[in-house]
């Protein structure tokens, strides 16, 4: 094994546990890219997340907190019908797409969550996948932990 990586943004939580008990390189989230991205900009920093009412919280005390930016995801409603994956339930990869644009479009217009942003990072690993979509309508550097073990794995 080369790199463990966590399936699930909020293992970052758990982070403790993991690094350091293990001698193959590990990240839990990229919400462990969080220092970098407040590194590359002194804007604020847009956090894509699966439920940010959850994950607020758990960053409240981490340096730079008041610079980030929440979006959700996991309420639009063919992003739900997909959590359910266990079952098919009538929903595709290009409905999650259209929804995840129209999202980040909003987010992104003058009175968006997202207008001001300088970096994006993706903290829910379902999220990766539509990077072109993402693509589509922001040239922002963006950060997720998929890429990055791809990368690192190369």
């Amino acid at each position: 094994m080369q790199l463990i990586i966590g399936n699930c943004g909020y293992m970052w939580a758990s982070r403790q546990s993991l690094y350091g008990n293990t001698a193959t390189a590990s990240i839990t989230s990229a919400l462990e890219f969080l220092d970098l991205a407040l590194k590359m900009t002194n804007r604020p920093i847009g956090i894509i997340t699966w439920d940010a009412k959850a994950l607020v919280p758990l960053l409240r005390d981490c340096s730079g907190a008041e610079r980030f930016r929440f979006l959700t995801v996991g309420d639009l409603l063919e992003w739900e019908k997909a959590s359910a994956y266990r079952e098919l339930v009538g929903w595709s990869k290009e409905q999650m797409a259209q929804e995840l644009a129209a999202r980040l479009r909003e987010a992104f217009g003058v009175n968006g969550v997202f207008n001001d942003v300088g970096v994006l990072v993706i903290e829910c690993t379902l999220v990766p996948d539509f990077r072109p979509r993402i693509r589509e309508i922001t040239t922002l550097p963006i950060l997720d932990l998929l890429t990055f073990a791809r990368t690192a794995l190369r």
